[in-house]
């Protein structure tokens, strides 16, 4: 509708005449006003974030067998970057970990050395969380090899070390380890053992180049000679390590290389997901091309099959410099970043970027789950007394997120429960032990192993190397033992007062096997695995453990009742512990399963003097960790799982059930 001269006011005589001849212009649509309007005050804000300057940036993880010392040389560099802690193990946060020492989740942390900007990754060192090791190789430059002096190369150093070699552009250091512990070694014989490790692997001419440095991260400090650990002190400290990452390792790209992708899409492969605590559920990368702005940009997720697998909105961007997450502006090419998101979560070698079309970045191959157990709601006459999760839906939704992280497991649902499969023992009960902490009730089968088919039928199943180090007193009876379980003596050599004795054994086979080592051993004997390949599946063997003690009704267990018990075999529960029907007490001493009352009372007429007499005879039990319940259940038991027990179970509880299935099965019905 025209305007009216008159109703101008204060308007210019040029305005109302243009006014009085057009009419009012549309407003912008709401979206372009938007645009318009963060435009301005980027331009309010100043010039465009600019990435870091590559050719600073160097990207290093350090890789270990396990307890070789990889978490405390990382402590180290943080500390003498000029981070001031008093704690150790300042990278492993989980509570399990600091429980057991060890290394679960891979953890990525910024430090500053001179004018380098050093990204440092920790990784586990245990087989069973490999698939960690692997996701985290697609972001790095270079490793370093951490090896114990008196240990050596072992099992694990192996794997970790033949999954870096795949790159033939990563660059390794060897830093070996704990040289101020007392050793007969002499000089030149680890070296040697490395060389030759790396030959074996087939590194190639500019990888058999690495440096070679001698470290105590325990106290501090690092050596690039062997006569120099013999010093009394050691005033540069790790900084001849420090040399070494920036000298060896490369960066990620040239500032050239680097400055001509800003201009492509940005896009990032997904190497860790984790519920960063202020930021939300956090994805960390690296990014290979573009540049990604701490904006509320659209994020599109592909996966590695080029499929379009969710969308959301950039919350941050952050880094973590030593241990403290901080958010920052920008990141380019080349660089390891961690994007948190508002919305649907990417899996983890998902590729992200602000763009719904763009070319996914491939990811590694990583090895297969060997291991399965069917995870259920609990079911025992004790069931929701302890937990705050019982149901399906809730386990089942819990373990979908668990899987979302960890590329190395597997998650199906079945009828009652859900399929799990893992690398092994010890990472499906470090799951099944967080889950416990977070309030779950649950029960858990026997594993069993995941078997392949070919196109003609046949049943291969998985096969790994097992090196185990026990004192020389017990080496006769585990060869026996492997024997029995059709395994394969592949090597044999004493180190120290240990030795060590490598096998050839199929993963079923080797179920169980842990708990004899930790009986004949007294908890001292190592085991390291590492998956060969898939083999035709060999016959069954009859596994020899004992019969079991198992509890005749529901009630408390009696001081009185379990002094008798304990002279049937070894006891798995305390005093004053409520048990029910069908629960397992212990193993017995007979190779038959009996069925005994533990909850007798002390008869009345008996005076204070017997009972004490009574207690004072009565042992401790036997404890059992999750996978360790794994590793000694058969087919027709169970784990109970709660955030109050630990305790296994025959499947069917009632004793007289049971023996109506034994005689039908003996009939052949």
């Amino acid at each position: 509708m025209p305007c009216s001269p008159s109703n101008l006011g204060s308007l210019s005589r040029r305005a109302a005449a243009l006014c009085s001849s057009s009419p009012l212009p549309r407003p912008f649509p709401p979206f372009i006003t938007q645009r318009r309007s963060l435009a301005l005050s980027a331009g309010r804000r100043g010039p465009r974030p600019v990435p870091v300057e590559i050719e600073r940036v160097r990207n290093v993880a350090v890789i270990a067998h396990v307890d070789h010392g990889k978490t405390t040389l990382v402590d180290q560099l943080l500390r003498q970057s000029g981070l001031s802690v008093d704690q150790e193990r300042l990278l492993d946060k989980n509570d399990l970990e600091r429980e057991r020492g060890i290394t679960i989740l891979s953890k990525c942390t910024r430090l500053t050395w001179k004018d380098k900007i050093l990204n440092i990754v920790d990784t586990p060192g245990h087989a069973d969380f490999g698939g960690e090791v692997e996701r985290i190789l697609s972001m790095v430059d270079g490793v370093c090899l951490v090896v114990d002096i008196v240990e050596g190369p072992r099992t694990q150093t192996k794997f970790v070390l033949s999954k870096a070699l795949l790159n033939p552009e990563l660059k390794p250091i060897v830093v070996i380890n704990k040289v101020d512990r007392p050793c007969e070694r002499p000089p030149g014989e680890i070296e040697n053992e490395i060389f030759d490790l790396f030959m074996s692997l087939e590194a190639n001419d500019h990888q058999m180049e690495y440096p070679v440095l001698y470290a105590s991260a325990k106290n501090g400090w690092v050596e690039t000679e062997w006569d120099s650990i013999k010093n009394e002190e050691h005033p540069q400290g790790v900084l001849p390590l420090f040399e070494a990452i920036v000298s060896t390792v490369p960066p990620p790209l040239t500032n050239a290389e680097a400055q001509k992708l800003h201009n492509d899409p940005p896009r990032q492969l997904v190497s860790l997901i984790e519920q960063a605590e202020g930021f939300g559920p956090t994805a960390t990368g690296k990014v290979y091309s573009g540049i990604f702005i701490n904006a509320k940009n659209d994020l599109y997720y592909r996966t590695q099959e080029d499929k379009l697998s969710g969308k959301s909105k950039l919350r941050d961007l952050s880094i973590v410099r030593g241990t403290t997450r901080e958010k920052t502006d920008v990141a380019g090419a080349g660089d390891i970043v961690s994007i948190s998101v508002l919305g649907a979560v990417p899996k983890a070698t998902d590729c992200i970027s602000t763009q719904e079309q763009f070319d996914v970045i491939p990811a590694r191959l990583i090895d297969p789950p060997v291991i399965c157990v069917e995870v259920s709601p609990n079911t025992s006459p004790l069931a929701g007394q302890d937990g705050t999760f019982n149901t399906l839906q809730s386990i089942a939704q819990r373990l979908r997120k668990e899987a979302l992280v960890n590329v190395a497991i597997d998650v199906a649902e079945v009828a009652g429960g859900v399929n799990l499969k893992g690398r092994g023992e010890l990472q499906l009960g470090i799951l099944l032990e967080t889950m416990r902490r977070e309030g779950f009730e649950m029960q858990v089968t026997q594993p069993t192993v995941v078997y392949q088919t070919d196109d003609e039928g046949r049943v291969f199943e998985p096969w790994e190397e097992f090196t185990i180090e026990a004192p020389l007193s017990t080496s006769a009876a585990i060869i026996e033992k492997m024997s029995q379980r059709m395994a394969d003596l592949v090597d044999m050599r004493d180190v120290g007062d240990n030795s060590r004795i490598k096998f050839h054994c199929s993963s079923r086979n080797f179920l169980g096997v842990r708990t004899f080592l930790r009986d004949v051993t007294k908890g001292t004997a190592v085991v390291s695995s590492e998956f060969l390949e898939y083999r035709p599946k060999a016959p069954s063997i009859k596994l020899d453990r004992n019969g079991l003690i198992l509890a005749a009704g529901s009630g408390t267990t009696t001081e009185f009742a379990l002094v008798d018990l304990q002279t049937k075999g070894t006891l798995f529960v305390r005093d004053a512990v409520p048990i029910y029907m069908g629960q397992i007490l212990g193993e017995s001493n007979n190779p038959d399963d009996v069925v005994m009352n533990a909850i007798k009372e002390h008869p009345k007429y008996k005076g204070r003097e017997k009972q004490k007499e009574i207690v004072a005879a009565l042992t401790p039990p036997r404890d059992f960790t999750i996978e360790m319940a794994l590793s000694y259940i058969q087919d027709d038991e169970m784990v109970e799982v709660t955030p109050k027990r630990i305790v296994m179970r025959k499947k069917i509880l009632d004793a007289q059930q049971r023996k109506q299935l034994e005689r039908k099965a003996a009939q052949g019905k």
